[in-house]
């Protein structure tokens, strides 16, 4: 499926943040309740806070590296709920980093932790050990040396908790879910459409959704008058045809020894057809901003753009987030003006 870089259930948010000495945390888990097997985005911000540059240890099995946990409220971890920002991998030492005054970074994750009905705790951590007196990974530019006492950070700092509440599926979801094996999200998107009241099909289409760590999003980070050219110019990453897959993600075989292949317009108008579905049937999906700008910039692929034109009018006066109304509006001015537009 085409993605664009547009950007209860509960509608509101839930996010925490805590300050620990030279670091702050933010969590953010955008929906705290969710039927089992559906996924749940969560997004952590760490910032330096201290004024001044850091320096910190990385590498090892314990460096400095932010992670997100899940584990539910009678202790039981799944695999796969301890995420961090990359694999360990070995190394005879660590690497030294300089964190600036202001650095921050974002984690974000899908949580696969959500095939188990009850209560769960997520948080987000950060620690690293002294390593004073130890070993730095060796490079071509520079051979391995002894880290000098306090010349790192070293210590913990956890977020708050923010808990949420996986529920066993009901009606549709519950058909929907036991069709597929208690893992509904495993199959491709388009067998999900083919039952569009389902919560599944409305998450399978959104795929992953923009960070929700901050106000302004993946929205601060690519530019209006830019993402527009492309979409007009019908760009390549907009406009592709593609094969039919089945449930697996396979290409179907049109009977003539090759494969059902839908032309880049049919793309484009399922990606409107079933983004509208989603509105119709989830008046209360929490990312519903995000299916509008969406299907919008689907709307100005097929050249239609006063309908794209009336989804971001919507977007822009009734967006629950700052980042998509902001963007909504940067369009309108753009699609409003043809000079500024071209």
């Amino acid at each position: 499926m085409t993605k664009f870089f547009f950007f209860p259930l509960l509608l509101i948010a839930a996010s925490a943040t805590t300050q620990a000495g030279d670091f702050e945390f933010r969590l953010v888990v955008p929906v705290r309740q969710v039927p089992a097997g559906a996924p749940i985005f969560v997004s952590a911000e760490l910032r330096n806070l201290s004024g001044h540059a850091i320096q910190v240890a990385r590498g090892q099995g314990d460096g400095f590296d932010p992670r997100i946990f899940m584990v539910r409220t009678d202790g039981k971890y799944t695999a796969g709920c301890q995420l961090g920002t990359s694999r360990y991998h070995y190394s005879p030492g660590y690497y030294l980093d300089t964190l600036p005054a202001g650095w921050s970074t974002i984690l974000t994750n899908e949580l696969p932790c959500a095939g188990e009905p009850g209560e769960w705790v997520i948080h987000a951590e950060v620690s690293s050990r002294d390593v004073a007196g130890l070993q730095t990974t060796p490079s071509r530019e520079q051979p391995s040396r002894k880290i000098d006492k306090h010349a790192c950070w070293h210590g913990s700092i956890k977020s708050e908790e923010i808990h949420v509440i996986v529920e066993e599926p009901k009606g549709v979801d519950k058909q929907v879910y036991e069709l597929f094996n208690h893992q509904p999200m495993s199959k491709h998107f388009e067998s999900l459409m083919n039952y569009p009241e389902s919560t599944y099909a409305a998450y399978a289409w959104l795929g992953t959704p923009c960070d929700q760590a901050t106000t302004s999003g993946c929205y601060g980070k690519s530019d209006p008058h830019e993402i527009l050219q492309l979409l007009r110019s019908r760009d390549s990453r907009y406009f592709n045809g593609r094969f039919k897959l089945d449930s697996n993600g396979q290409p179907l075989p049109d009977g003539k020894g090759s494969y059902i292949w839908i032309s880049p317009e049919k793309v484009q108008q399922d990606q409107v057809d079933w983004g509208e579905r989603i509105m119709r049937y989830h008046p209360d999906f929490p990312y519903l901003d995000e299916v509008r700008m969406r299907v919008a910039a689907t709307y100005i692929v097929l050249r239609q753009e006063t309908k794209a034109l009336s989804y971001f009018q919507f977007v822009a006066q009734n967006g629950i987030h700052t980042g998509h109304r902001d963007a909504a509006k940067k369009y309108l001015v753009l699609l409003s003006s043809p000079v500024a537009g071209q």
